[in-house]
């Protein structure tokens, strides 16, 4: 039997969180939830069975971008997804991209399990495209 993995929710609004947790609990999808980045960090670290990021953009003391970056840095095969509420122009999100998101989504879309289940099946689907094209680069 394979054990689902960990889906790590990471927002600093308790309601945001809470919905987000009962969403994936519709969808039987295990998850951590933290409204801290740095504790965030330290899951990704030390628990292996957290299988995707799902961050906020904007909390205090460390943002979303620099979250998906450092996570990117501890474990390059797992899927990044970043939620926001704001509006975000080309070159925000293509910096966000290359900080190492795979996908980014509008929070106020995000309001039912099936949008879920779909974005965190694209998150997945777009982080095998990256470490495909990253293979075939190497060589």
């Amino acid at each position: 039997m394979v054990e689902a993995r960990n889906v790590l929710l990471v927002d600093n609004d308790p309601a945001s969180l809470r919905l987000m947790a009962r969403y994936l609990t519709l969808l039987s999808q295990p998850s951590i939830c933290t409204g801290d980045p740095r504790t965030a960090l330290t899951e990704i670290e030390n628990n292996p069975m957290v299988g995707l990021l799902w961050t906020d953009l904007y909390m205090p003391g460390m943002n979303g971008r620099e979250l998906a970056s450092q996570a990117r840095i501890l474990r390059p095969e797992m899927p990044i997804i970043l939620a926001t509420s704001a509006i975000l122009s080309e070159l925000d999100e293509m910096g966000i991209y290359s900080d190492g998101v795979d996908l980014i989504v509008d929070k106020c879309v995000i309001a039912d399990r099936q949008t879920v289940y779909t974005t965190l099946r694209l998150a997945f689907a777009n982080r095998l495209a990256c470490l495909d094209e990253y293979d075939s680069i190497r060589g």
